[in-house]
């Protein structure tokens, strides 16, 4: 069987899906390459897709993901890094004076940016980043919590394509002096996407993050997450306590919002009075009361939850625990009759 046969076998969302991606076969035995030897289960589901025995070959995420998307052809090579034709649009383009209501229609920078995001959405990454340098303008993906290359613009269409999201996200594309937040919904194969937006001034530009928020993480359910069912049966037996604290820890992009917010579906039935406090509420649960902090009226985590402790909750979330005051307020929650959820930035969960 040559490569393309596997290929036909295994869709692209599923390669990007489960990470893998067919190799060869050789005497019968199928070789597939992997971000996780270890997974049994995917190991027995693909010895069932392919109907032979399958050897799982371990590779990093920075050599797979650029793999896949070569192979599938998305997007001439995904998070390579090597991009000459990924930009041609914009080096076809003869930038003149940049207008900011003309970038609204300028075909080359609305292709490109929507490229980019739907190219994010594709390899699943969690985070955009676009950053300007004294002579490099380029773009990365947070993809498995780690920031791989995507390319390099020309910097000339810098101001372009910075205006561009700006604009998408409702910002003030004049004011650069100024950090900014902006939020941009759109569609992409076929549904909908939430896009948090947040700009940093540099002393060679705007630094643009953009954060992917896929409302389809809401369908997980505590058996998808992925943990081992030992693991599945502690997190299950804690969700199931009336009162105490559970953490979520780990780095930017671990899965740890998403993790709490697959417990909170599992907790939310009409008998409990669930409240969280976010910064900002990521995603929209119904029949889950959440609120947003805001610090310019004075209400952080601290001084919300002081108030959520009057409003007779049975379940608290917390989206981070920040500082000292935070912290004590949740114990003290978590200790006296209440289930307090909340996150740790952390590089692991042994850092806790």
């Amino acid at each position: 069987m040559r490569d393309e046969s596997g290929l036909r076998i295994v869709s692209a969302e599923y390669a990007l899906k489960h990470r893998i991606l067919p190799l060869r076969e050789e005497g019968g035995t199928v070789y597939v390459a992997v971000a996780d030897n270890r997974n049994d289960a995917l190991l027995q589901e693909l010895q069932f897709m392919f109907n032979k025995p399958v050897v799982a070959e371990s590779w990093t995420a920075e050599k797979l993901l650029p793999a896949i998307s070569r192979r599938y052809r998305l997007g001439d090579g995904a998070a390579s890094g090597e991009s000459p034709a990924r930009f041609e649009a914009l080096e076809n383009h003869s930038p003149g004076e940049e207008n900011p209501a003309a970038l609204l229609d300028d075909h080359s920078v609305v292709q490109t940016v929507n490229q980019v995001i739907s190219e994010a959405i594709r390899l699943r990454a969690s985070d955009i980043h676009v950053e300007s340098y004294e002579e490099i303008f380029r773009i990365r993906f947070r993809i498995d919590g780690k920031l791989q290359a995507y390319g390099h613009p020309p910097i000339q269409r810098k101001p372009a394509l910075i205006s561009r999201l700006k604009i998408m996200a409702g910002m003030d594309i004049a004011e650069k002096r100024r950090p900014q937040d902006g939020r941009i919904r759109m569609v992409s194969e076929r549904r909908r996407v939430d896009i948090r937006v947040s700009t940093l001034p540099t002393d060679f530009g705007e630094k643009v993050v953009l954060r992917i928020l896929d409302p389809s993480a809401l369908n997980l359910s505590l058996e998808n997450l992925g943990m081992e069912e030992e693991t599945l049966e502690r997190f299950r037996s804690v969700l199931g306590l009336p009162y105490g604290m559970l953490l979520a820890t780990g780095p930017t992009g671990s899965g740890k919002t998403t993790t709490l917010y697959a417990g909170l579906q599992h907790l939310n039935q009409p008998e409990r009075n669930i409240i969280t406090i976010e910064d900002p509420v990521e995603y929209n649960l119904p029949g889950i009361n959440q609120t947003a902090v805001r610090p310019e009226l004075g209400l952080d985590f601290a001084a919300i939850l002081r108030t959520v402790l009057r409003q007779d909750p049975n379940v608290i979330m917390i989206g981070e625990i920040r500082d000292r005051e935070t912290a004590a307020i949740a114990v003290r929650a978590a200790l006296t009759g209440h289930l307090v959820l909340s996150t740790l930035h952390t590089n692991d969960a042994i850092s806790t």
